[in-house]
């Protein structure tokens, strides 16, 4: 099996709220596939899936129900590049280091940004920039949980790095 993102209008959201549930496997019959328009894409595919109001969505019984390793993107493949920018990743690696929480204005309005490293099986380390309520649940986790091992799993993550714009003013 693989995934591909699918978009429900909110009109139709309603009918299929019941069976429509994150981390839940469903079967969907009579829907359109439309380009995947926008800086950011789920999957490397370019299409989507679009509802209609005649499409049947049902829970998958036979899907497997844990997470595919198949998923998880290599950490050497992110930091050589040779990933696409504009598809989002899912990670997986043990948390050995973690920064100081910052606050920092993005977009102009104030925001929580949280460094982590994270090693995986090949003792390969990959920095996550973490931001709002995630990066401070993160941070509160890890405090609790200082004396063992701590694995993080991040789904749908952009592979880009942060840059901080400095303004140069002159005196």
């Amino acid at each position: 099996g693989t995934r591909i993102h699918a978009q429900v209008e909110e009109d139709l959201m309603k009918k299929h709220l019941t069976v429509l549930k994150e981390g839940e496997a469903v079967s969907i019959n009579t829907f359109q596939l439309k380009d995947s328009l926008g800086e950011f894409r789920t999957n490397p595919y370019p299409y989507k899936i679009t509802f209609f109001r005649t499409t049947k969505v049902k829970a998958a019984d036979d899907f497997f129900e844990y997470y595919p390793v198949k998923y998880f993107s290599n950490f050497e493949n992110i930091l050589s590049g040779k990933l696409d920018k504009n598809v989002l990743v899912d990670v997986i690696g043990q948390i050995v280091n973690i920064g100081p929480m910052e606050q920092i204005k993005t977009k102009g309005k104030d925001n929580s940004k949280l460094d982590i490293i994270l090693r995986d099986t090949m003792n390969v380390h990959l920095t996550c920039t973490l931001w709002s309520d995630f990066a401070k649940k993160v941070m509160d986790y890890t405090k609790e949980n200082n004396t063992t091992i701590v694995i993080c799993v991040i789904k749908f993550a952009c592979i880009k790095e942060y840059k901080v714009k400095v303004e140069q003013r002159k005196k």
